[in-house]
């Protein structure tokens, strides 16, 4: 079996993609077949955190439903490796005000927008990137948040097979 390196390329052909492998550059931790870089040391605005993922052959997470939501709340908020804070992920609408789209080009097929401060996204001062776990304390299903794309703040990447 070949020895998996922070890649986003299963080497040891599991359907696993980077699982073992000990030279990542974040926190990396696997949720099915996918690895996720949670990137708390680095902190970025939106498009140099995109672009930072996917020079790595990662892209800035894309959340697909209340599982995968679920699970990266758990890690952010239970996992003591990972910094409980607001994370970059890929949704953003910066090409067209309110329609949303993720940067893998996946479809929106599920949202987690909080209801705080009159319901997100509110494009409160030209908002057009989204963050996770804004506050910390809002539902696991209802944390999203729209923010000044320019703002610095951790990301998480993703890599699937």
């Amino acid at each position: 079996n070949a020895e998996e390196t922070c890649n986003g390329i299963d080497e040891n052909c599991n359907g696993i993609v980077d699982d073992g492998a000990t030279d990542c550059p974040c926190e990396q931790r696997n949720y099915g077949s996918n690895s996720y870089w949670f990137c708390d040391t680095r902190y970025k605005e939106w498009t140099s955190a995109r672009n930072w993922c996917e020079d790595r052959d990662y892209v800035l997470v894309t959340i697909n439903n209340s599982s995968e939501q679920t699970w990266l709340k758990e890690k952010i908020l239970y996992d003591g490796a990972i910094t409980n804070a607001s994370y970059w992920i890929g949704l953003n609408d910066r090409d067209d005000e309110d329609d949303f789209e993720w940067t893998s080009g996946e479809p929106v097929t599920y949202t987690a927008w909080s209801g705080y401060y009159g319901g997100q996204p509110d494009d409160y001062r030209g908002e057009d990137c989204v963050e996770i776990n804004r506050w910390s304390g809002s539902p696991f299903g209802s944390d999203w948040n729209d923010l000044d794309c320019s703002d610095n703040i951790r990301y998480i990447c993703e890599a699937s097979p």
